[in-house]
């Protein structure tokens, strides 16, 4: 959105023309991405944490996974936001590679949360059931596969 916004004013702030060079955007975004996860990490982790939102460990698992009792779930959220932001701040959202992006995140973070939301509010020790996490996959999978093949960004070029 700031390149969105603030591009377009290049002609009358010259130094706003440096929001046109793809380097320059993107790390921005690496530099806010940084920034989510890093300084906000650990209050969100604080929040789970205090809200008692844990994964629950089986006691006939592997030993070495007991040390993981207690540790905050819903971690994609946190990765997620610290995508998702920098690119709607950073990223030229009309480009159709970029929309693809953003709703791949959306979904898979749509099913994460169903998951996660199945574990710790619904007592499912295994959460979304592997099956449907796959069917949701590979439905997102083949509808931007469709989107690409049906839909070319340049369908003068052809491959046959």
């Amino acid at each position: 959105m700031i390149y969105l916004l603030l591009y377009p004013l290049k002609k009358y702030v010259t130094w706003l023309n440096v929001l046109g060079y793809i380097s320059f955007r993107s790390t921005a975004a690496a530099l806010t991405a940084l920034f989510i996860a890093f300084i906000l990490g650990p209050y969100f982790i604080r929040i789970l944490k205090q809200h008692k939102i844990g994964e629950t460990i089986r006691q006939n698992g592997p030993t070495s996974h007991l040390q993981k009792s207690g540790t905050p779930t819903m971690g994609g959220l946190l990765i997620h936001c610290s995508v998702i932001i920098p690119v709607l701040l950073w990223g030229d959202i009309t480009n159709r590679y970029i929309q693809i992006l953003l709703i791949t995140l959306v979904w898979t973070g749509l099913l994460g949360f169903i998951d996660d939301y199945l574990k710790v509010y619904k007592k499912l020790k295994k959460g979304l059931i592997a099956r449907y996490k796959l069917t949701g996959q590979l439905i997102l999978g083949l509808a931007i596969g469709s989107y690409l093949y049906f839909f070319p960004e340049h369908p003068e070029i052809s491959s046959a």
